[in-house]
């Protein structure tokens, strides 16, 4: 293999030295050195030799090397010989730095009593001795300190500093931005704070902001941190530091994005100009300046590689050098593998490769020596591996046009004790790319994919390759070799696990927008091309929303090139498969995702130029047909091309000729745009509508319709027009425009319950009716409602005396009486013409849903709807019609069927309603069964709010409830607090979720304090929960037995009846709180054995065992307790030991080492017929790698199954695994799989378990919490 590279390097130099005049290829290039390399034929033909050094390879599999690896002469001698007096210049250059630094530090250390205004000067002081700063970052006017800074503070005002460090650190623990930015407006409000408490504001800031925000509240916070006399830290500077590098780098990266864009959209040349405005990086060199001065210099690696990583994003050497060389100049601080990657990917952009080798070499001394710090990097940073290092060199050379340098370092990573992973086989394809060389990163794309298949140790090419090489070839117009390459990665996809991550999609989109710039012609080609690969990879790897950002670009680059049919046909066929993959299975959390995308892609459709009006009524239909709002400027385009074909048949309206369909589009934009007006009360949106706007909606009515009210009807809820216009003008005027299509309006009372009343119409007017018409057509016997039931010329009688006994089911009458009898009543009513009145079928629907009786609740809904058709007026019908629409959102709400419920929703609204608040609390309360239902809850919550629906002590409860299980304490909070300023009393089960909310996170301050709220209040009966929540908190969040039995004596004071938990917790208590006491514990279980209330379940036993086993390690005692359950007085029904008992002995198991035992264990389990939970599973795979039999592990892993997509796993707990054979995933299941596999050193696989989660759209709190595992 060396002889080959020898002879390799030879015919590689004679290339070379022939110079440019013989090169040929693609002009493609990223920028910098690398632009102007262009090899020629001879030049392919000698790197598609290297072939051979694939198969020479050895197949070890040698373990991942993290400390780096020296180069070997051949490669450093080659490289001092190109230009040693070049190189000799960036090395004194650096030294010198070095120097220079180490001096300062020493003299600032002999300057310790300098005046204030040196030491904590804000950043406007330091204007005359740094760079000059902005005037952005100048003091907020906030109110002046009233007394000097002291560190020790010992009154209210510091008890009050102490609660705000502990709220602040809570909501950054929660990742809430809102709510850090909330209470970090409280800091202000304190006269004498502490740098702590300004500190920990500063670093939740950091921690939480997203990256699209600005950074001037965080600069002003520092900046008045500075007036009030607080001396900055090493913390302070540190974090103000990060923030403005985070958001240098999103505005970099946006750049990039914007700058491509803006060739095809002018309009984006603001938007680029407001983003170079920023100057973060300045702002933040200026602070690290002050900090060096100062000698105050941040003492975490993290906010070095930040500024090293702006400091390449604008090609910064200088400022580098400067951040490098006081990292190397602090002892307690160890560089990182991520900051020589950055240095060397910096001077590699320049095209100064001396410099990148030289920072190299300290590397792989640094590494010699063990002072390379291995923690994992920020996500956004490279990875912290010494294979990053390696692969920035080799990127390195590539932009160096030393294309043979990295060749070289590719070969001694194959050759070293360092695993060879894909993304160095990446740097080398994707070098040859950016120099222009396609064909040689071809040769490499193929041949790396068939060693990797024939089992060398060369990896398969990662996604990201195939995508970079397929835009080159796209950039190049050669269609053909594209296509071809796309091929070979599906043949690479049949072969091996490679799953592209959300932002190699979105740059592989970028890049096919960047391929037609000069290419317009191809657009159709490519297009399709691009969108044949997305709908392979989403087939084969199933459903993922990371898949339609990039189908979006797809569509933009369609619309702005003015290919609306090209658009249109991706849209449709997107749209409607996301439809079926999202929406018609339910799973509502990823319904944002389809959501997003049908208004971002509207959007781009209805602006693309030159379009008709009907195709832009075409482009609106989707969204309109699943209930998406779409975007204030979507609604504004729309009317603005509606303004200009009035305008074009000289305002003749009719002739435009829009079909009924189209019409009901046209009024749903205006109504949908006023109403958004309305809600906004922001008359400084661009084009609000008017009142000429509204006389021109109103003539097109007219000059289309007439005063027909039939046709009117069928394409507009005029109340709901009468109700806007009211709130846009006046009363008057909207009173004016329905007369004149042959109205009346009758007042914005009628709006919220979607009808007129006809009593208020002139007798020769015929009102449009305000709830959806019954057209026998829009339903099929094969049709269930919420699809509109088909009537019929019924003949029933409304008999009172059955509508009270079909009433009979209410459990406020205490009568006894189920909804199912009530149905069979009401049923046999019907066989002889009876039946009740639409009140009590409505109630019978609802309480039949309640019951999960589904199918029984539709036909009495259909049936209903019957009735309905029967009554005489039309406020009697509308009115009949909201309450049974109401009635069966709360009934399949409270069954579990949020679907159903929520078509039943939207058709209430729709009619211009809103549901009532017991409504919303149901489907609130009862959703779940998925991996997201807290989104879904928040978005119901945020609906009833946009609809002014006036909360009760119901909804309230079930919105903090869903909150405070999903760990979100402050928003429940805030609710907590509206619910109080709009004056519905708390319950007792609001304080229970609020305290269970408050535990849930930690605060155990703030759980205190509601808990005694609770108790002081004497206006309703207090219940278990909240003092279980207690109790728990204290026996295994925080433990504290004293404490536990404490909230157990205020249980026993208050008259609240000990639970079944109750007493599982005080076993607990007993029980895992060391020093174990036995004599309590087997109390606690005689008294669970003797009190009628509480049965002794599978938990209490599983305490014991717990106790005996894991806690005191004693099996023996353990197995003793497991074998004595099925003899036990309490257990008549021999129904223990359950899933929940075998999974407390097998885990005692695990944890003493004792996996000899779990095989007699398992048997007894499938003999007893026990459905095996996940967590049984969990502590298989467990034990089975703590014994080594890491195959066994992944044996049990593989035999569960994946819920549907979405979905939380059932038949995991008790009561619901019945009817359940299989085995589903829990999260946990997959931590500890991945677990497992990093105990066996198999840190690929861990990957792969990670990106088949992601493919499973697990929420992101929950996968990136599981990834942290990976090191």
């Amino acid at each position: 293999m060396k002889t080959f590279f020898r002879s390799f390097q030879h015919q590689f130099r004679s290339i070379v030295a022939q110079g440019p005049s013989a090169a040929s290829g693609s002009s493609y290039s990223a920028g910098g050195a690398g632009a102007g390399f262009h090899p020629g034929r001879n030049f392919y033909q000698g790197y598609h030799g290297y072939g051979r050094a694939f198969t020479q390879a050895n197949n070890n599999n040698n373990p991942d090397d993290e400390d780096g690896r020296s180069p070997s002469k051949a490669y450093l001698s080659r490289r001092q010989s190109v230009s040693n007096s070049s190189r000799s210049e960036v090395v004194k250059a650096i030294r010198d730095q070095r120097r220079r630094i180490n001096t300062v530090a020493k003299s600032e250390k002999n300057h310790t009593g300098r005046p204030r205004s040196n030491s904590t000067a804000s950043i406007d002081n330091g204007k005359s001795n740094v760079e000059e700063l902005s005037d952005e970052v100048e003091s907020p006017d906030k109110p002046p300190p009233q007394a000097s800074h002291n560190t020790q503070l010992g009154n209210k005002e510091s008890d009050h500093g102490n609660e705000l460090i502990a709220r602040i650190s809570a909501a950054k623990d929660s990742n809430d931005f809102q709510a850090v930015k909330r209470i970090v407006h409280s800091v202000y409000t304190i006269t004498d704070p502490s740098v702590e408490l300004w500190d920990t504001a500063l670093e939740a800031l950091c921690v939480t902001r997203p990256d699209s925000f600005t950074v001037e509240d965080a600069v002003s916070f520092y900046n008045d941190m500075i007036a009030r006399d607080l001396k900055p830290t090493a913390k302070t500077y540190s974090n103000l530091i990060t923030i403005l590098c985070l958001r240098d780098n999103y505005v970099q990266k946006s750049l990039q994005s914007v700058n491509t864009r803006k060739v095809w959209d002018p309009s984006l040349e603001s938007k680029a100009q407001e983003l170079e405005s920023e100057q973060n990086f300045r702002i933040a060199m200026s602070i690290f300046n002050l900090a060096i001065r100062l000698n105050v210099l941040p003492t975490d690696v993290y906010t070095y590689n930040w500024l090293l990583m702006s400091c390449k994003f604008h090609k910064d050497v200088d400022s580098a050098i400067n951040v490098f060389s006081v990292l190397e100049s602090l002892p307690q601080v160890k560089a990182q593998h991520a900051t020589y990657s950055v240095m060397i990917d910096l001077y590699g952009s320049v095209g100064d490769l001396e410099g990148a080798t030289v920072i190299f070499e300290d590397y792989v001394n640094a590494a010699k020596k063990k002072m390379i710090d291995s923690d994992p990097a920020f996500a956004t940073l490279p990875a912290n591996k010494a294979t990053t290092v390696y692969n920035s060199m080799i990127t390195a050379n590539f932009n160096c046009n030393e294309a043979l340098g990295g060749v070289e370092l590719f070969q001694q990573i194959l050759e070293a004790p360092m695993k060879l992973r894909p993304d160095t086989v990446a740097a080398v394809i994707e070098g040859f790319v950016r120099n222009g060389d396609v064909s040689s990163a071809l040769e490499w794309l193929k041949r790396t994919a068939a060693a990797s298949a024939e089992g060398s140790q060369v990896p398969h090419p990662p996604v990201s390759s195939f995508y970079f090489v397929i835009t080159s070839l796209l950039r190049e117009s050669k269609i053909d070799e594209a296509q071809s390459v796309f091929e070979l990665l599906k043949e690479c996809q049949n072969k091996f696990t490679m799953e592209p991550t959300g932002a190699e999609l979105s740059t592989f989109s970028e890049n096919v927008i960047g391929s037609l710039i000069k290419n317009i012609e191809n657009v159709e080609q490519v297009v399709a091309l691009a969108s044949e690969i997305f709908r392979h990879q989403m087939i084969e790897k199933s459903s993922k929303g990371v898949f339609y950002p990039p189908i979006n670009d797809l569509i933009y680059i369609a619309s702005v090139s003015g290919r609306f049919d090209l658009a249109m046909g991706l849209y449709i066929q997107w749209a409607q498969a996301g439809k079926i993959q999202f929406i018609d299975q339910g799973l509502y959390a990823e319904r944002n995702i389809w959501h997003k995308f049908v208004v971002t892609a509207t959007e781009t459709l209805v602006n693309t130029p030159g379009i008709s009006l009907q195709q832009t009524f075409d482009a609106y239909r989707i969204a309109y047909e699943n209930n998406v709002i779409c975007s204030f400027k979507t609604l504004i385009s729309i009317i603005q091309k509606v303004d200009q074909a009035r305008k074009d048949c000289e305002g003749d309206f009719k002739l435009i000729n829009l079909t009924l369909e189209q019409w009901k589009l046209y009024t749903n934009v205006f109504l949908q745009l006023a109403k958004s007006q309305v809600n906004l009360e922001d008359s400084n949106r661009s084009v609000p509508l008017t009142s000429a706007t509204a006389v021109d909606f109103v003539s097109d009515i007219r000059n289309t319709f007439g005063q027909n009210s039939g046709d009117i009807a069928k394409v507009l809820h005029v109340n709901d027009l009468g109700f806007v216009l009211s709130k846009l003008i006046d009363y008057d005027f909207a009173t004016e425009q329905l007369a004149r299509i042959g109205y009346r309006f009758n007042g914005m009372e009628c709006y919220t319950s979607g009808y007129v009343p006809l009593d208020r119409v002139n007798s020769d007017q015929s009102a449009p009716m305000g709830y959806p018409s019954f057209d026998s057509s829009d339903a099929s016997s094969e049709q269930t409602p919420p699809t509109t039931p088909e009537t019929t010329e019924a003949n029933f009688t409304i008999d009172e005396g059955l509508s009270e006994m079909i009433s009979r089911h209410d459990y406020r009458k205490n009568l006894g009486v189920s909804p199912e009898e009530c149905y069979a009543v009401l049923m046999d009513g019907i066989t002889n013409g009876l039946t009740g009145n639409v009140s009590s079928l409505a109630n019978l629907a609802n309480a039949l849903g309640r019951k999960s009786e589904i199918s029984k609740a539709k036909k009495v809904y259909t049936h209903a709807y019957d009735v309905i058709q029967n009554l005489s007026s039309l406020e009697e019908r509308s009115m009949a019609w909201f309450k049974l629409e109401d009635a069966m959102i709360s009934g399949l709400g409270h069954g579990g069927d949020i679907e159903g419920a929520t078509q039943h929703r939207l058709r209430i609204i729709q009619a211009g309603g809103a549901p009532s608040a017991d409504a919303y609390a149901a489907c609130i309360n009862n959703v779940k069964e998925t991996t997201d239902d807290v989104t879904f809850a928040q978005e119901l919550w945020d609906e009833s709010r946009s609809l002014g629906v006036k909360g009760n002590t119901f909804l309230f409860n079930s919105i903090i409830s869903k909150l405070s299980k999903a760990r979100k304490a402050h928003a429940a909070l805030e609710i907590l607090d509206l619910m109080i300023a709009e004056r519905v009393r708390p319950s007792s089960v609001t304080y229970g979720a609020i305290i269970n909310a408050c535990t849930r996170i930690g605060d155990e301050a703030s759980a205190v304090t509601f808990f005694n709220k609770m108790v002081q209040q004497n206006k309703f009966q207090l219940r278990v929960p909240p003092f279980n929540t207690m109790i728990q908190f204290y026996t295994h969040t925080k433990p504290n037995r004293e404490r536990a039995l404490y909230y157990y004596g205020e249980m026993l004071s208050a008259k609240v009846a000990p639970s079944a938990h109750t007493y599982k917790l005080l076993l607990d208590a007993y029980g895992s709180i060391a020093p174990v006491d036995k004599d309590s514990l087997n109390k606690v279980f005689e008294t669970i054995v003797n009190d009628p209330r509480a049965a002794v379940s599978g938990t209490h036993w599983a305490s014991l065992i717990h106790s005996a086993g894991y806690v005191e390690k004693d099996v023996e005692a353990a197995v003793k307790i497991f074998e004595s359950i099925e003899t036990h007085p309490s257990n008549r029904n021999k129904v223990l030991p359950d899933a929940i008992v075998y999974e407390a002995l097998l885990n005692v198991f695990v944890e003493n080492q004792r996996q000899d035992l779990i095989p007699k264990l398992l048997d007894s389990i499938k003999a007893s017929k026990v459905h095996q939970t996940a967590y049984i599973s969990n502590l298989l795979i467990r034990g089975y790698a703590q014994s080594g039999d890491i195959a066994r592990s992944r044996e049990v892993f593989e035999s569960m199954v994946d819920p549907p997509m979405g979905a939380a796993a059932s038949g995991n707990h008790a009561g619901d695994s019945q009817a359940i054979n299989v085995v589903y995933r829990e999260p946990s299941t997959w931590s500890e799989m991945i677990k497992a596999e990093l105990e066996a050193k198999s840190t690929e696989n861990a990957q792969k378990l990670i990106a088949r989660m992601e493919e499973r759209m697990y929420p992101l709190a929950v996968t990136s919490k599981i990834a942290s595992l990976i090191v």
